[in-house]
């Protein structure tokens, strides 16, 4: 007699069974091929079942995104909307050749979005609707405010060369140069909070779970021109790399623009010691 154990009919498939029967008895339905299962037990061909379940899953994450963002973002897009003139609503700003200009508004599918780029104002704190008119995405105020102006999709103009491909965010003030000076040019000086280098770190990880973004760069690796600064780049673009995002963005630059200079990447700008919360 065959000793009896715990499965799926209490049949010990002793050595001696051959293998046809063997299959069947360690089958849950002997004899009914019903195909792989999922991990929740349910038939992988069962193509309403699998509909539905992704259709849930979607909108569990779509409400979970939801909740993320309204955390730590103030979604204004709907505002700068409504406080346009009829004409302009459709519209967004354009600047070229140092003549600013009123272009359609332009979107693009999010899964070409692979890089966020980093900026700086070089100016004060403004009245939040001044903001309305920058060519940005996002704006973090010196208070680690973050404004949503335009929709992710939408394609802005304020990071030259890689306008098609990234989402841009401003941090307001005007920052120190690589040599520890600030533009002589500019008689505002300005040092980021700590506000803004947290805030910009949530929407650093908030931008690399919605939109699987890889890269963190600089609008000075598309322009001639000191932005975001070493102070942001450090603390926010260098922290990101040191956060699985890819180093090798640091390297890339298009005309106009320089990769990262090695002093942005010393820890000479650290400023982690600031911070009101430890890193994750």
């Amino acid at each position: 007699m065959a000793f009896v154990r715990p499965g799926p009919i209490g049949i010990d498939p002793s050595p001696s069974m051959d293998n046809g029967t063997s299959a069947l008895i360690n089958t849950s339905s002997p004899g009914i091929n019903i195909g792989p299962l999922d991990s929740y037990g349910h038939p992988v061909n069962d193509v309403k079942w699998i509909e539905d379940h992704w259709r849930r899953e979607e909108e569990i994450k779509k409400s979970f995104f939801q909740v993320l963002r309204d955390s730590i973002i103030n979604y204004e897009v709907d505002k700068r909307i409504d406080s346009l003139p009829i004409n302009m609503k459709n519209k967004i700003r354009s600047k070229k050749d140092g003549v600013i200009t009123y272009v359609n508004k332009r979107h693009r599918a999010l899964n070409t979005i692979d890089a966020l780029v980093l900026h700086s104002t070089a100016g004060p704190e403004r009245k939040l609707k001044r903001y309305y008119d920058f060519s940005v995405h996002f704006v973090i105020t010196p208070s680690g405010t973050i404004y949503q102006l335009h929709d992710e999709s939408v394609r802005c103009n304020g990071s030259s060369g890689f306008n098609s491909r990234s989402v841009a965010v401003e941090f307001v003030g005007h920052f120190k140069q690589g040599n520890g000076k600030w533009n002589k040019n500019n008689n505002l000086r300005h040092v980021p909070t700590k506000q803004q280098i947290e805030s910009g770190r949530s929407l650093v990880k908030y931008l690399k779970r919605t939109l699987h973004i890889k890269y963190v760069l600089a609008h000075a690796q598309a322009a001639n021109k000191n932005c975001p600064g070493p102070e942001i780049w450090y603390n926010v673009g260098e922290w990101a790399i040191n956060n699985g995002f890819s180093a090798n963005g640091t390297k890339i630059a298009v005309p106009g623009g320089k990769s990262i200079a090695s002093i942005w990447r010393d820890n000479k700008w650290d400023i982690s010691n600031r911070l009101l919360a430890p890193n994750f």
